[in-house]
């Protein structure tokens, strides 16, 4: 399993705002084999012996990418602002495959294939864009209100084969496009509460 994550931070200050931009990119590789017996209660599919087990390998492979830019007011005003837009792109490609084994020597057993399972690439898009406004009336009292609009899009794709699972092969698509809201008064008692 290897997973590797990259980011930058950069900052502008201009006179009455400073401009920040976020990026992110990440990767994940994970290749694992496992003992699936269990989960066919101990009994191999029709037709295999009955000392057979089932092995499974999988190969999962994910890559993302994010960025964020925004714009905020200083910190230390009464009316505080934030502005921004985010995107991000994440696409995954998963498969799987189910191969027999005598459970007593642990040789392979050459029958036909119980599963194979392609994921993909499984892909997710947003497109975001958010403000929100701070108000600090004291020092200890503040009530931020703010909203955030997305587009997101998703494509998933699956293809499989085998005698535990049957034939399959569908893309699925959807989109949604969701707006949310934040309300958010906070009281500050001491500088520890």
């Amino acid at each position: 399993n290897e997973f590797n994550m990259n980011s930058l931070e950069v900052n502008y200050e201009f006179e009455t705002m400073r401009l920040v931009s976020l990026s992110s990119k990440v990767n994940r590789d994970a290749y694992f084999t496992r003992d699936i017996t269990y989960s066919l209660a101990g009994k191999p599919p029709p037709g295999y012996p009955a000392t057979a087990g089932v092995l499974t390998e999988v190969v999962d492979n994910s890559e993302s990418f994010s960025q964020e830019l925004r714009l905020q007011s200083p910190e230390d005003q009464t009316w505080e602002w934030r502005t921004g837009m985010f995107f991000t792109h994440e696409r995954t490609v998963d498969q799987q495959d189910a191969a027999s084994f005598d459970a007593t020597t642990g040789i392979p057993i050459a029958l036909p294939t119980l599963a194979h399972v392609s994921v993909g690439p499984a892909l997710f898009t947003e497109w975001a864009g958010y403000g929100d406004l701070t108000w600090h009336p004291t020092s200890q009292l503040s009530v931020l209100v703010g909203a955030r609009y997305s587009n997101d899009r998703t494509t998933y794709s699956q293809t499989s084969t085998g005698l535990l699972i049957g034939d399959t092969d569908f893309t699925s698509r959807s989109s949604d496009h969701p707006i949310t809201y934040l309300f958010n008064p906070s009281y500050k008692f001491t500088d520890n509460v």
